[in-house]
């Protein structure tokens, strides 16, 4: 499901909350809304008020530092791409089939995360055998000179280390468990949903805080639509620019 539809269900579950909450306004006693009733629930909501906002502002923090994460990565890896083709071109002709390897190398992780039919589902998917290939051919080559020889060591370390990167980001797409991160965001709804139904069960029904609460409904709903969005960065409408690894492909491939 993607974020939007699940935003969009928060947001009708928290109105239905504090309509829930004018209907039965209409349907109690009226001592279950007496003044000393109103302190009680403006008390307890206040706690549970707390709660939500900091839970929310830790997940936000969370989400952020993953996605910049993620893109301290591939602008690294875009650099390591760069410096790799460089070395290898210094290195001469006897490096053109290493070169060739980076750049398919470097398009296919490119169609695997930023797919050109605009897909939403994007990962980028395992293959050891495939992020092997560039740092064997470096290995493979037979350097005449000193020279030579140095520049085939730094490459194979860096093509190591752009494989490390690779795989970092792999493992990145699975960091939190589906089942367990809907699981928190329904908690977290649940609290609001609650907040809500205790404006609707007290608060007067003019124009003017109905649709104050509706566009309040509405901030918390865009919230959590940004801590799914920034945990899925490969995906959805806030996904990763690409620009980087563009940058680099366009580098070598001249």
């Amino acid at each position: 499901m993607s974020a939007v539809i699940l935003s969009l269900i928060i947001f009708a579950f928290i109105c239905a909350g504090m309509l829930l909450g004018v209907i039965l306004r209409s349907l109690l006693p009226e001592r279950h809304l007496s003044e000393e009733s109103r302190n009680m629930v403006t008390i307890g909501m206040g706690i549970v008020a707390t709660m939500a906002a900091i839970a929310t502002g830790l997940f936000v923090q969370g989400a952020q530092e993953n996605f910049r994460d993620q893109r301290s990565g591939i602008i690294e890896m875009g650099a390591k791409i760069v410096l790799i083709d460089k070395l290898l071109k210094d290195y001469g002709p006897e490096a053109d089939a290493a070169r060739a390897v980076l750049r398919n190398g470097v398009e296919r992780t490119m169609e695997q995360l930023w797919p050109k039919d605009g897909s939403t589902g994007a990962e980028m998917e395992s293959d050891e055998a495939r992020s092997e290939t560039l740092y064997y051919s470096i290995l493979s080559l037979s350097p005449a000179t000193d020279a030579q020889r140095s520049i085939r060591d730094e490459a194979v370390s860096l093509s190591y280390d752009l494989a490390e990167g690779r795989s970092g980001l792999i493992m990145a797409q699975t960091r939190v468990a589906p089942g367990a991160f809907l699981f928190v965001i329904g908690v977290i709804v649940f609290w609001f949903v609650s907040i809500f139904f205790s404006f609707g069960l007290y608060a007067p029904t003019n124009a003017t805080v109905v649709s104050t609460l509706v566009v309040a409904a509405l901030a918390v709903a865009l919230a959590l639509f940004i801590i799914m969005e920034l945990n899925t960065p490969f995906r959805g409408l806030l996904r990763m620019p690409s620009g980087p690894i563009v940058e680099a492909l366009a580098h070598i491939s001249r």
